[in-house]
Order: structure tokens, then C-alpha cells, then sequence
């Protein structure tokens, strides 16, 4: 028989855990936006609108413990198709798993440089990374 100072406790616990798995996500959160101004910042002055360029680089570590993800790159590439496609440039992602050392890299976008920083700048393209990291950490457990 549960007596309600024992339900109290368990919902205040369940308030505790609750709130912390709010704060990971926010930090989640925070740290892809963080990431995406970074991108944006250092694409504008580091990648031209026309030829081959050093990619352009970010990364950060997951927060939400409840993710089976360690880190996270965020990354701006010419385009595979090079001398075809001179203006074209592709937004990555790369997420590594936090046990068995796995990883998962796609191409979350490509367009020309113009397309890209317009994505970076979208509130809407940092929910659709949390949305993907949370895909990808459930095929890393599928794995185990």
C-alpha cells in the first residue's frame, strides 16, 4: 500500500528527474545553436561562393544522458561532385556513439553558399538536428 507521504516523495523524485532531463535537452539545445552561429561565423569568412575550400568544422558533446551519442560535428564541405557542381557545398553531420565507438555521418543539406548560411540561420534546422541525434542514438541502441 503506497501511504501519500511515500506518493509525495515519489512525485517530487519524479519532478527531480523530470527537470533534469528538461535541463540536458536545453543544454542539447543551447549547444546546437551554439554550434550553428559557429558554423555560420566561420563559413561566411572561410568558404567561397565559387571552387574547392577546407571544410569547416565544429563539434560538441552531448548532454542528454538519456542519448546513447557522445559527440556531435557539424560540418560544411565542397560538394563530392567538385568540378561539376563548383558552387555547390553540402552541410554534414557526424555523430558518434557513447559505447561501442560507432558512427553515423550524412549530408543534412547542399546548396550553394547563399542556401547553407540561410539554413544555419533557421531556428528551425537546430530542432531538425536534436530531431536527427535522437534518430541516430536510437539506431546505436538497436546495435547493442
Amino acid at each position: 500500500m503506497i501511504k501519500p507521504a511515500d506518493n509525495i516523495m515519489n512525485k517530487n523524485t519524479l519532478r527531480t528527474i523530470f527537470s533534469k532531463n528538461e535541463k540536458q535537452i536545453s543544454d542539447n539545445a543551447s549547444k546546437i545553436a551554439d554550434a550553428l552561429k559557429k558554423l555560420y561565423t566561420e563559413s561566411e569568412r572561410a568558404v567561397p561562393e565559387y571552387g574547392d575550400f577546407r571544410a569547416v568544422i565544429t563539434n560538441f558533446k552531448n548532454s542528454d544522458k538519456n542519448l546513447g551519442v557522445k559527440d556531435i560535428t557539424l560540418s560544411i564541405h565542397p560538394s563530392v561532385l567538385g568540378k561539376e557542381r563548383p558552387k555547390e557545398r553540402e552541410l554534414r553531420i557526424s555523430i558518434n556513439s557513447l559505447n561501442k565507438g560507432t558512427s553515423y555521418s550524412t549530408v543534412l543539406e547542399f546548396g550553394e553558399k547563399a542556401d547553407i548560411l540561410k539554413l544555419l540561420q533557421n531556428e528551425k534546422t537546430s530542432q531538425d538536428i536534436q530531431k536527427f541525434i535522437e534518430k541516430a542514438s536510437d539506431k546505436f541502441s538497436d546495435l547493442d
